[in-house]
């Protein structure tokens, strides 16, 4: 699962945004016998948008945080995906541009291979 910046770069409460996504995510997991994988989200462009790599490594860490002790959630951060120089964002500083969609299709992919490899031998985390 992915949760985008633009839903943590509005000014709300970091700590309910955190909450209320774990919930959803937990319930989800609970009535349909599932596991989950949260994508942490990747900041915007600092130049357009400061202080989104402060405020999303933040994020990501509480939502790391909170997810430890839950047996069927993990979380999965794109490694090379944002680069401070915004050589993988759109003109935007919000979407990624083509480098950084072909960063972020190979992430998800390692993401998939490796989870699916633990839940098979039955360990998740």
């Amino acid at each position: 699962m992915e949760l985008g910046s633009n839903d943590i770069d509005r000014g709300v409460n970091l700590n309910e945004v955190v909450d209320n996504y774990v919930q959803m995510v937990d319930e989800l997991c609970r009535d349909h016998n599932a596991h989950a994988v949260l994508c942490l989200p990747i900041p915007r462009t600092e130049t357009m948008f400061p202080d989104s790599s402060v405020k999303t490594a933040h994020f990501n860490t509480m939502l790391t945080h909170k997810v430890e002790s839950i047996a069927h959630i993990a979380t999965w951060k794109h490694r090379g995906v944002f680069k401070p120089s915004g050589l993988t964002m759109d003109n935007d500083g919000v979407h990624l541009n083509r480098l950084g969609t072909i960063k972020y299709f190979y992430s998800l992919r390692a993401a998939i291979n490796m989870y699916s490899g633990r839940l098979q031998s039955g360990n998740f985390k």
